[in-house]
């Protein structure tokens, strides 16, 4: 017996919303005009944020001294996106004051001055975008970097590019 009650008072209800040309309104029509400018907007708004974050230079922070390493700092330089400091504040990625911190080895100075391998390390924030960036832009310019160190060592022992890809596809 209780069920038909509240059957007969939920069919009751629904009648009476049905009625109500308010109650259609923004249960139907609302909605259908609202979500598709709600998309619109959002999607305008991440776009704008998009090029505002790659028109800005990606600030980063040195971890080490970058006189140690003059090769490396006059090729990141070139680089117009990157904008970089000497002494980094361990906390200056969290609080924002950069949006990577690279530090590079002691030993790099020396494995660059030879034929070794420097170490550098990269820290960035996964979270934030910008920071992000930077590290898709430094990554890049440090392999464009690498590529001219083989070009060099290569040339110095009179080796040919071919050497490294000897296929061609």
């Amino acid at each position: 017996m209780k069920g038909r009650i509240a059957l007969l008072v939920y069919r009751k209800e629904l009648l009476e919303s049905l009625r109500d040309r308010r109650t259609l309104v923004i249960m139907i029509l609302l909605p259908i005009c609202l979500y598709p400018l709600i998309a619109i907007g959002v999607s305008q708004w991440v776009g704008i944020q998009a090029t505002a974050h790659r028109s800005q230079a990606s600030r980063i922070g040195i971890d080490g001294t970058k006189r140690d390493w003059p090769a490396l700092q006059s090729a990141l330089q070139d680089s117009t996106k990157l904008q970089f400091s000497e002494w980094v504040d361990p906390n200056a990625l969290r609080n924002g004051t950069v949006d990577l911190i690279m530090r590079i080895g002691p030993e790099s100075k020396r494995a660059m001055g030879g034929d070794g391998r420097a170490r550098v390390e990269i820290f960035f924030d996964g979270t934030s975008a910008k920071s992000k960036l930077a590290n898709k832009r430094l990554r890049r310019a440090m392999v464009d970097f690498a590529d001219k160190m083989v070009a060099a060592r290569m040339a110095r022992r009179k080796l040919t590019p071919d050497l490294l890809a000897p296929i061609r596809v």
